[in-house]
């Protein structure tokens, strides 16, 4: 007999009766991807948000990684997709935040099991790049019980400019306003201590101190409302380089690259001129920083970026160093420094070093067609290393001196035209090894 999601999951407090009497027709594990597959058979329409809230149950209780859920209607579903639209963007970016600035404000018509979703900014080829269209359609064929085949529609790029433009000077002017207010409120806030309370004139200097101390870089909170999100999906990150250029109203844009080990977004903020050069001093010398913003497209950068609300100093990335724990190590006779161009971009002396820590007892360098690597390596192991042992090498191109260059020569001039065949293969013989590479050059 079939169980209820109630009876099932005990300590799972919801107030959707909807959900709790729903039953459990399956579970599928699949333990080594962390995935959990749940089918319910609900004899009345779950609301969305109930789902995303049981999904995050599962997740903090069980410790999965992902939860999929799928319904099975034995009525016709009273709401429909495009009704529930919004709440259905909002389950989508719950579980893919990059959905949450792309498919904002965006709207959706079905017909003829095709749904059309047209989007309010541009972001089509980061949607389908990612598969979100897949996704989608999946998502509704486990939410409703409805095929539809996911179509992303875009406005015109000049529209969606001018919309955008529109939104930063919205933003601007808000941002603008939310300051001149704090600053009011400040100074009015002051003006009562210095009336109420005169001693605390002289502790000036301690409530410096103490804003000095204070991680907030930029913004009015040190506690970010969101939770942190990577910026794969699209923050504790590290910040690769800050730049800043006036505006015409006289405020400065800060622009910086925030990696945070998945992959690297550019984030803005709009600064007062008077403090721009206390926060630009910040965000240069922080190990890492938290961002909270609005990620949307940049119709500047022609990328998805964020505005950024709120910005305090973060610990920066735990970087994993590589380490060989082989108990016998290994002897590396191929190796390409920087000389070997478009193949190696490491130098002889940090190879040695890496391999020196490695606890390696030699170390092999064999450049493309080059011996310039020799000297640094050599200088290197006289004066700091003398245990560990260079081979020397290179990686060379032979031709067979017994066989002519030249093939039914008819004393011709050999000043004129070539075809070169270049056949690179996997092996010494090209008769039992697979041709890798076939390249054809006009001299």
């Amino acid at each position: 007999m079939e169980k209820t999601v109630k009876e099932v999951f005990k300590d799972y407090n919801s107030n959707s009766f909807e959900l709790n009497e729903a039953k459990i027709k399956g579970v599928n594990l699949f333990k080594k991807t962390g995935k959990i597959e749940i089918i319910l058979i609900a004899n009345k329409q779950i609301k969305i948000a109930d789902l995303a809230i049981f999904e995050k149950y599962i997740e903090k209780r069980f410790g999965f990684k992902e939860i999929i859920i799928k319904i099975e209607y034995t009525i016709t579903p009273i709401f429909t997709i495009i009704e529930e639209w919004q709440s259905i963007i909002e389950y989508m970016a719950y579980k893919y935040p990059l959905t949450k600035a792309l498919l904002k404000n965006s709207s959706v018509n079905i017909e003829n099991d095709i749904a059309q979703v047209q989007l309010s900014l541009k972001g089509k080829d980061i949607l389908e790049t990612r598969k979100f269209d897949q996704i989608l359609s999946e998502t509704l064929m486990n939410l409703y019980n409805k095929k539809c085949k996911v179509i992303f529609e875009e406005k015109p790029l000049e529209e969606v400019m001018e919309r955008l433009q529109e939104q930063n000077r919205k933003i601007e002017e808000e941002y603008i306003l939310s300051i001149q207010n704090q600053e009011a409120e400040e100074k009015k806030k002051k003006t009562e201590k210095k009336e109420d309370e005169p001693k605390e004139v002289a502790t000036e200097k301690e409530e410096e101190k103490t804003e000095e101390k204070s991680p907030l870089i930029y913004g009015r909170s040190a506690k970010l409302k969101e939770t942190l999100v990577k910026v794969a999906d699209l923050s504790d990150g590290e910040i690769l380089n800050v730049d800043s250029r006036e505006l015409k109203t006289g405020k400065l844009l800060a622009m910086f690259d925030l990696y945070d080990g998945t992959s690297t977004i550019t984030c803005k903020a709009f600064l007062e001129k008077e403090k721009a050069k206390e926060i630009l001093g910040k965000l240069t010398s922080v190990k890492g920083v938290k961002v909270e913003g609005t990620a949307q497209f940049d119709p500047f950068a022609k990328e998805l970026g964020i505005i950024a609300n709120t910005i305090i100093e973060g610990t920066g990335i735990k970087r994993e160093k590589r380490e060989d724990n082989a108990p016998i190590k290994r002897v590396e006779l191929h190796m390409h420094t920087q000389m070997s161009q478009m193949d190696g971009m490491t130098s002889a002396k940090d190879l040695i070093k890496r391999a020196v820590k490695w606890g390696m007892k030699a170390i092999a360098i064999t450049d493309h067609g080059v011996v310039q690597a020799f000297p640094e390596a050599h200088k290197y192991l006289e004066k700091d290393h003398p245990d560990i042992k260079i081979l020397y090498g290179v990686e060379a191109y032979l031709a067979p001196d017994k066989v002519s260059c030249i093939s039914f020569s008819k004393n011709q001039d050999i000043d004129t035209t070539y075809c070169v065949l270049d056949l690179e293969t996997t092996g010494i013989s090209f008769r039992t090894e697979k041709i890798t590479e076939i390249g054809i050059m006009k001299i």
